[in-house]
């Protein structure tokens, strides 16, 4: 035996999941957006990940007989996101504001707070919100949204900030005018501040779940 051989005796049996065997060999044909893009991806995986669509091809549905289904109504480059994320769990390093807030607001569609909590995670460390966009995520997702809270609070913060240039307030002043729910909720947010006499904390800095969407106890954090 050679001296950097490792006798096989000696070796440890270890049992690892193959690819193969956590994708199966079965596949199903998804067809998104107005193009109708056509996306093959392996059903056992995609069913593993995503329990939306395990319900619509392991059901009684029409999808499950044909192994297919149609999602003209999705962002087309949200879904191939997502796609990219069943297979790696990681999202594109150069995905843009607008791009994950899409992926967002697919995650919320089809109930995946995993992958709302990933985008979440990175759009809190790496992106700046500017009023307009605050407005743009309140006319997009749903009461209760909880980007559209990080997004109030960005806000908010920014706006105490003493004497903070970063922020236009011609800007805010006008968003406030067309959006009457961001204004009514960013006035709420401020007069509780100011009527217990505590400042407003950086939500960059939040380290707890405040901005998740999980169930509690299922954190899966991404920043550290």
């Amino acid at each position: 035996m050679k001296k950097d051989e490792i006798d096989p005796s000696k070796k440890k049996s270890v049992t690892r999941t193959t690819f193969l065997k956590k994708a199966g060999s079965q596949t199903v044909d998804i067809r998104v957006g107005e193009e109708m893009k056509l996306f093959r991806v392996h059903k056992s995986l995609l069913c593993t990940r995503v329990p939306y669509f395990n319900k619509m091809f392991n059901s009684g549905f029409s999808e499950s007989t044909t192994n297919s289904a149609v999602l003209r109504e999705d962002d087309l480059e949200a879904f191939d996101v997502l796609v990219d994320w069943v297979y790696t769990s990681i999202l594109p390093p150069d995905a843009d504001l607008w791009g994950l807030v899409g992926v967002y607001v697919l995650a919320d569609k089809i109930c995946l707070p995993e992958l709302m909590d990933q985008v979440m995670d990175t759009i809190q460390a790496k992106y700046p919100l500017h009023p307009s966009d605050a407005s743009d995520i309140y006319s997009i997702l749903p009461k209760g949204s909880k980007l559209r809270l990080l997004a109030l609070d960005m806000i908010t913060f920014e706006f105490t900030k003493p004497m903070n240039a970063q922020l236009d307030i011609s800007k805010l002043a006008d968003v406030n005018a067309k959006n009457e729910e961001f204004a009514l909720d960013f006035l709420i947010k401020i007069r509780s501040h100011m009527s217990r006499q505590t400042a407003i904390p950086n939500p960059r800095k939040s380290r707890s779940c405040t901005y998740h969407s999980h169930e509690d106890g299922k954190c899966t954090r991404t920043r550290k």
